[in-house]
């Protein structure tokens, strides 16, 4: 039986990745989390992440949401 979840290291082996670097992508790009805890990545999530990692970019906002840049 394969395992559907898995945690940091073995989402960053299965990824091809070692723990520290795949961290630091998981920061960059929203891949979703899952768990009590948020800290099990999902496989199918995993495998479209690898094929399509465009789609997991995390959008920058320049101001907090409900401000407005004011010019002095």
């Amino acid at each position: 039986m394969t395992e559907e979840f898995f945690n940091v290291k073995k989402a960053a082996a299965y990824c091809g990745y070692n723990d520290k670097y795949f961290g630091k992508l998981s920061a960059k790009f929203k891949i979703p989390r899952h768990g009590p805890k948020k800290n099990r990545f999902k496989r199918s999530d995993l495998d479209l992440f690898m094929r399509e990692t465009q789609s997991f970019i995390r959008v920058h906002r320049d101001t907090k949401i409900g401000f407005r840049k004011v010019a002095i």
